[in-house]
């Protein structure tokens, strides 16, 4: 800025200092977007020592994906050599690794630089790190997910508890649930897939549940030997199909509709399959719309809470003792170990970073009613800063992936312009954004997302902040049409 406080970015150029946040699918597809357009100076900080967002954290028993892998890879990327219909934690993670090596990307990387704090000092971002220098940067992209933060409950006695006690995206490489009594704080999509597999070591399991979800099932088979026999164009033919079918499943997010009544009739019968007892199906059934909260995939929850060696818990948790869980009615359970599959910080976007826009205006108070961004990338008074899986780009149906590779398209696409005009930089217009809210919250109030249930996808005064309202082809048709000639562009 200069002495009267006017903007001085220099032009951005092929050679713009790119800051990248995170290295998991949103981070590393947003550098090679940048670098096959030709911008050279990409750089990544990443907060842990190794590569790979949720993949690299996740390591809990069973950890896979619920989306097909088939769709769970780079466009320009596609694995080929998947083991199953759905992706294991250990292949995503390695073929991340493997697509940040073939593309440059790892060599680019900073590790164990913690991200803290972020300012626009109109010429540009400095950037403040914990374990490692403070940074220039000519343009910052957020890739850290909204999934990133776990969360465990505020309960007395935390500390006191003697045995093992961690979340599930925290899991110590060296736990063992043989003969062990366990107590299974929570039953989201982490839950439901490690709940199997300690229910068949640990001499007794105890599911606290708050409240049931619906489980449709999981037709998850071997893969081996099957991709191979697709060509490059049979199988671009079979993503974009698979990717048109699985966006059909949107249809159940409108509460009352054919497809949400089907999918619910699935979820019943998924249940009736897995639990014979009258009373424990009772306790596992929603009572609230389907889609209201995540919908689930599994073929072995149900089966494992049926065993005799699991017991549900619907009473919440009001303490904890050094040997046992206190629930709210003051009942004891004894236990050895405790795992929280609490879920995460979901709606606190870009938690722990504190960024300053213009005139130090403050993110944290831009957001205080809720996160918001213009197509889910852009905030207003935020020059060159973009964010990769922002605010209402969730989806419930269909791969992220999909929807992080739009996103950098877009985000090169602003860059082309900006780099054409000789700006120094891009942002987005307030009035933009306002409509782009207007008409967001108008359609998820009509899904069963703003049904009567908590969720990750809202905060505690029912704004839905995380979900995209509608199928991936139409985020991508949006974004296809925004004319990025339409955004603001100065010196």
């Amino acid at each position: 800025m200069d002495k009267q406080g006017i903007e001085t970015a220099a032009p951005l150029s092929r050679d713009a200092r790119i800051a990248v946040i995170g290295t998991g699918f949103g981070g590393i597809g947003m550098a090679v977007a940048l670098l096959r357009r030709g911008f050279r100076n990409v750089r990544l900080f990443e907060r842990e020592e190794t590569i790979g967002g949720v993949w690299r954290d996740n390591v809990y028993p069973g950890a896979a994906c619920d989306v097909p892998s088939r769709l769970y890879s780079f466009s320009f990327a596609p694995k080929r050599d998947w083991s199953h219909d759905y992706g294991r934690q250990e292949e995503i993670l390695d073929y991340l690794k493997d697509v940040a090596a073939r593309y440059g990307v790892a060599e680019r990387t900073s590790f164990s630089a913690n991200l803290t704090r972020a300012t626009w000092s109109g010429s540009g971002w400095t950037l403040g790190f914990d374990g490692h220098p403070a940074t220039q940067a000519d343009v910052l992209a957020f890739a850290v997910g909204q999934l990133s933060w776990p969360v465990i409950p505020d309960i007395e006695g935390l500390k006191e508890f003697e045995g093992e006690v961690f979340h599930s995206a925290r899991w110590p490489a060296d736990f063992s649930a043989d003969g062990k009594r366990i107590a299974c704080v929570g039953t989201g999509a982490s839950a439901i897939q490690y709940v199997p597999r300690l229910a068949e070591r640990a001499a007794h399991l105890y599911v606290f549940q708050r409240s049931p979800t619906h489980i449709l099932p999981k037709p998850d088979r071997p893969r081996r030997g099957r991709s191979a026999l697709l060509d490059g164009i049979a199988r671009r033919f079979e993503r974009s199909l698979l990717r048109r079918t699985l966006d059909l499943r949107y249809g159940i997010m409108k509460p009352g509709s054919m497809m949400a009544k089907l999918a619910e009739r699935q979820a019943r019968r998924n249940l009736e399959k897995g639990v014979s007892d009258p009373a424990l199906r009772e306790k596992l059934w929603p009572d609230y719309p389907i889609g209201c909260k995540r919908i689930l995939l599994s073929d072995d929850f149900y089966p494992a809470m049926a065993r005799p060696n699991v017991s549900l818990v619907t009473e919440g948790v009001r303490a904890l003792g050094p040997r046992h869980v206190e629930t709210m009615p003051g009942d004891r359970v004894d236990c050895d170990a405790v795992i929280f599959g609490t879920g995460f910080a979901s709606t606190q976007f870009l938690k722990g970073i504190e960024v300053f826009g213009r005139g130090d205006l403050p993110l944290s108070e831009v957001w205080a009613g809720g996160a918001a961004a213009y197509r889910g990338i852009q905030v207003p008074d935020f020059p060159n800063m973009f964010i990769l899986y922002g605010p209402n780009t969730n989806l419930g149906h269909n791969s992220i992936v999909y929807m992080l590779e739009e996103q950098s398209r877009y985000v090169t696409r602003c860059l082309d312009e900006a780099v054409r005009r000789g700006a120094g930089w891009v942002d987005a217009p307030r009035s933009a954004l306002a409509e782009d809210q207007r008409w967001k919250q108008t359609a998820l109030a009509r899904t069963s997302w703003a049904a009567d249930c908590g969720s990750w996808y809202k905060q505690a005064d029912g704004k839905i902040t995380n979900n995209w309202p509608g199928a991936a082809g139409a985020y991508r048709a949006q974004l296809r049409a925004t004319s990025v000639r339409k955004l603001l562009y100065g010196a």
